[in-house]
């Protein structure tokens, strides 16, 4: 009998040991599933800062190309019109150099006119 009560025994030993360990691992396989779960929303986390990152870079992006065609616009507008004005300042110069020279070459006709009208009226006095 008491064989049989030490088999008995060490046989629920054993049998407690079995749960325990059972029980140890059913603890250990669900916190490795709560870490994986856990690891797995830090990862979206992640992912999800990635990608509002690249938004936001390719935002500012935009807004830095956008700028800067604008402003190239505007020299290019600017440099359009220093070179209207350019344009402007040597026709009004060629047009004053032209008349400069017509009334030059006019003053030298009615000069010329003078001489001729004077020599005649010299030449009939004569």
């Amino acid at each position: 009998v008491a064989k049989h009560n030490e088999a008995a025994l060490a046989e629920a030993l054993a049998l407690e040991c079995a749960r325990r360990r059972e029980v140890e691992t059913a603890k250990r396989a669900e916190a490795a599933a709560t870490f994986a779960a856990e690891a797995a929303v830090r990862a979206l986390k992640t992912e999800q800062l990635r990608i509002d990152a690249i938004k936001t870079m390719d935002a500012a992006a935009k807004a830095t190309h956008a700028v800067e065609v604008a402003a190239a616009r505007d020299a290019t507008r600017r440099a359009e019109e220093r070179r209207e004005v350019k344009r402007s300042v040597m026709a009004s110069a060629a047009a004053d150099t032209a008349f400069a020279s017509n009334a030059t070459t006019i003053a030298a006709v009615n000069l010329e006119k003078a001489y001729r009208f004077e020599r005649e009226r010299t030449s009939r006095e004569v």
